[in-house]
């Protein structure tokens, strides 16, 4: 009997891991302590499977009908703090608790048939809200002179994991230019020596469970003497009854075919303002009727600055 139990201290034990819709496998020692993170979308379960001898017939994750007797003794360590953990058969079924999204964990320990522990498993259980991904918003420059400071900061919001835990990366980062991975942002101070293109600039930003990412960007580096700014031109309508539709668009060119950027000052209430184009839209009521002073529209090629003329509109 000593030496059976001698020789049964050196099986192997496989193990199968199920959770979000794949299937790892892998095959350790006795007495090893293995940690796993399993993912799975809200509502769904993880099975792992612990065969120790032979193939297990495949199991219904969707069922917990009749299952085959257990081979192996099971102690839980510590039980999960969202969900509920059952051992039947050679199976470990986890199940979050109902909507519940987010991290749990659970740990528990095998015997063989003498007693002596095999293995301990801890647990990572990431619950996935597949609606809940992380937003990432942003419109950075595309255009910096040098010797003057480049910064961007994405807008970045998560319903359900704290801003504190979203980790952001970049591709293609300017080596002029540093990233913060806690905050996304993008700065730096080119020099002379680096005008010029950078391409193919991606920020992505991860909750641990999804990632997402900006458009991908270029920056050009330029030496702001060289640099030609945009113009801008128009008439825009200064009076209208209520019940109208107003609409005006400025003229806007670069003459280096530059990406520009328009902005508004003291815009109307009844109006939206489109950034990319300029164009100011819009139909005002009878509970709008009055004058809006002192509108400014402003297009710049992220170096220059032009605006047109301060105008008003009036509502009768």
């Amino acid at each position: 009997m000593l030496m059976l139990k001698k020789i049964l201290s050196f099986v192997f034990l496989s193990f199968f891991i199920v959770g979000c819709g794949g299937i790892a496998d892998a095959f350790q020692s006795t007495e090893e302590t293995i940690d796993n993170t399993i993912h799975i979308n809200k509502n769904e379960r993880s099975v792992i499977h612990i065969p120790n001898t032979g193939m297990m017939d495949p199991v219904d994750l969707n069922s917990t009908d009749t299952l085959p007797p257990a081979a192996v003794e099971f102690t839980i360590v510590k039980y999960p703090s969202h969900g509920t953990l059952l051992f039947t058969a050679n199976l470990a079924v986890y199940k979050p608790a109902v909507d519940y999204s987010g991290k749990d964990f659970y740990s528990f320990e095998i015997y063989d048939t003498f007693k002596d522990k095999i293995t301990t498993y801890n647990i990572t259980i990431v619950i996935n809200d597949q609606g809940a991904m992380p937003e990432i918003v942003g419109d950075p420059a595309l255009k910096t002179v040098i010797r003057k400071l480049y910064s961007f900061t994405p807008i970045v919001r998560d319903k359900d994991t704290p801003l504190s835990s979203l980790l952001f990366t970049i591709k293609n980062k300017p080596l002029w230019a540093s990233f913060n991975n806690k905050t996304g942002c993008l700065s730096g101070t080119p020099e002379l020596g680096d005008v010029g293109i950078y391409s193919d600039i991606s920020i992505s930003v991860s909750d641990d469970i999804s990632t997402v990412a900006l458009p991908s960007f270029s920056i050009s580096v330029v030496d702001e003497a060289q640099n030609q700014p945009p113009s801008i031109g128009g008439t825009p309508t200064t009076v209208i009854d209520s019940g109208e539709e107003y609409s005006f668009l400025p003229v806007s060119s670069d003459p280096e075919n530059d990406v520009l950027l328009f902005s508004i000052a003291n815009k109307p209430s009844w109006a939206t303002f489109d950034k990319k184009t300029g164009s100011l839209r819009g139909n005002p009521q009878s509970s709008d009727v009055g004058i809006s002073a002192s509108i400014t529209i402003t297009v710049t090629d992220s170096i220059a600055v032009v605006n047109l003329p301060d105008f008003t509109i009036e509502v009768k």
